[in-house]
């Protein structure tokens, strides 16, 4: 049977559907974004972006975890700092300064094809050498990213959001536009570092389930 190129040589693969991110390579075992869904998955085991009703996005890093109901909120007091972090990443790469009158004296770069009527764009999409950076204008979306940890009994969830009603325009592209946005690089900068916290963690609800475990053998060893 013939093995997928992405599975071949992951290093080389982009996922589709999702913002454009230079210098990350795609683990192995990523599955690729479908076009046209309101959802992307990248990563291993689970990193996902997905657009709202009102225009907004939200990337979503799901890892699984046994006996998380073991922990306390104080538990997650360094992976909320990390949070925080991934927030500061985006906001950072939001602050482009490109403006509206550099984007025409380059021919708008991030068009897609050629120019057939008023406000169409016709850039080739050269020009510009990192489409995670968002260019600030209003501020408003630089000012909207957000992040938050979802917990539940099987694990945790971190979400990166941005809740402007263009967000997602940015961060899939449209017919016209390419994708260019922090969406998934902010998450992907700081995902090594979530990831040993997240080992941590696990490491320390199982410890407490196997103390109670040991506990309850215990009592009733002495019934």
């Amino acid at each position: 049977m013939r093995m997928p190129a992405a599975l071949l040589n992951p290093s080389q693969a982009r996922p589709q559907g999702l913002p454009h991110y230079t210098g990350a390579r795609r683990p192995v075992g990523a599955t690729t974004a479908r076009r046209g869904s309101a959802m992307g998955v990248i990563g291993s085991p689970s990193m996902r972006v997905v657009k709202d009703a009102a225009g907004g996005a939200k990337t979503l890093l799901r890892r699984s975890m046994s006996n998380a109901d073991m922990l306390s909120d104080e538990d997650f007091k360094a992976l909320r700092k990390l949070i925080e972090q991934v927030v500061g990443t985006a906001k950072r790469l939001s602050n482009g300064g490109l403006s509206y009158k550099d984007l025409a004296r380059m021919n708008h770069p991030y068009g897609k094809g050629a120019r057939r009527g008023v406000g169409r764009l016709r850039g080739s999409g050269r020009g510009v050498s990192n489409m995670a950076i968002t260019n600030r204008h209003s501020g408003d979306y630089q000012r909207a990213w957000n992040g938050e940890l979802l917990r539940d009994k099987s694990g945790v969830t971190i979400a990166l959001t941005n809740d402007v009603k263009y967000a997602a325009y940015l961060a899939f592209g449209t017919r016209r536009m390419k994708a260019h946005s922090p969406q998934t690089t902010a998450m992907s900068k700081h995902k090594a570092a979530i990831d040993v916290e997240w080992r941590r963690l696990a490491r320390m609800a199982s410890s407490r389930a196997n103390a109670l475990e040991q506990v309850g053998i215990a009592a009733r060893g002495e019934a």
